[in-house]
């Protein structure tokens, strides 16, 4: 019978998270704290892990089974970790608004089940989902994506000049845009005020084994561009919606896999 994982976000601190993991054999957490969850300091790593079993014993997550003379995790405690342990797809997104603030939510996907996992204040907070496309509107809503794309330049520029527009809002070379489109775009890339990284990732045993990039800007009109690498060392920046970012991340889920078979 398998664990019910619908209902209210499971949480755990740095502390349990470390021990379960440990508990699995897991190298690392794609999308976790791993400098945090993982010290290189034996004392501090050894404190981690007995304030870990101390936590998960006092909150009951973890049971002593007198009769089995073995310890006994919380059901659905497992079922949202396997994901995130063992993970065949991962998805993480990072956002941000302010050079020093950051928003951070990450989705791990196996078989039929797909974890959210978003940290806050060093607790873990899970809660599950039975397909990537249930993700789709959270995000678009975490991220203030708009519904529909509007009206812009889709363009690909060379990264010198995408990154020179991004630092200074000028480049040496003119963008082969009409000048209203180039000052829009101009504006777009160097005084956004919200910058979105999504990391797209197959996993193998535990390791990345294949990655897909892609970003997002949101304008200080609330308008969105989406920003894809492209061969040979251009981006493509086009307008886009949320839906169209949700697309655009189902097709580098199923790329990523193609890639890495």
């Amino acid at each position: 019978m398998q664990a019910d994982t619908t209902g209210s976000p499971f949480v755990l601190s740095t502390a349990e998270m470390a021990f379960m993991l440990t508990l699995l054999e897991v190298p690392h957490l794609i999308g976790g704290d791993n400098a945090a969850l993982f010290p290189t300091e034996p004392a501090a790593r050894e404190a981690l892990l007995a304030a870990g079993k101390q936590q998960l014993e006092a909150s009951g997550k973890l049971a002593w089974q007198p009769d089995l003379l073995s310890y006994h995790p919380d059901d659905v405690m497992v079922a949202l970790l396997v994901p995130l342990a063992f993970p065949r797809v991962v998805i993480t997104c990072v956002s941000q608004t302010h050079p020093d603030r950051w928003q951070g939510v990450s989705y791990s996907m196996v078989d039929s089940l797909v974890v959210e996992m978003v940290i806050i204040d060093g607790q873990y907070h899970l809660g599950a989902f039975a397909t990537l496309d249930e993700i789709m509107p959270r995000l678009a809503e975490a991220f203030h994506l708009p519904a529909t794309a509007h009206a812009g330049p889709d363009i690909v520029i060379p990264n010198p000049t995408f990154e020179a527009v991004r630092k200074t809002g000028v480049a040496a070379d003119a963008l082969p845009l009409p000048s209203d489109d180039s000052a829009r775009l101009r504006q777009a890339l160097h005084e956004s005020v919200q910058d979105v990284m999504f990391l797209v990732f197959h996993v193998q045993q535990t390791e990345i084994v294949a990655t897909r990039p892609l970003g997002v800007i949101i304008d200080p009109q609330g308008d969105a561009w989406l920003v894809t690498p492209q061969e040979p060392d251009h981006m493509h920046v086009r307008p886009t919606s949320g839906p169209a970012v949700g697309q655009t991340l189902l097709a580098l889920v199923a790329d990523v896999q193609t890639e890495a078979s």
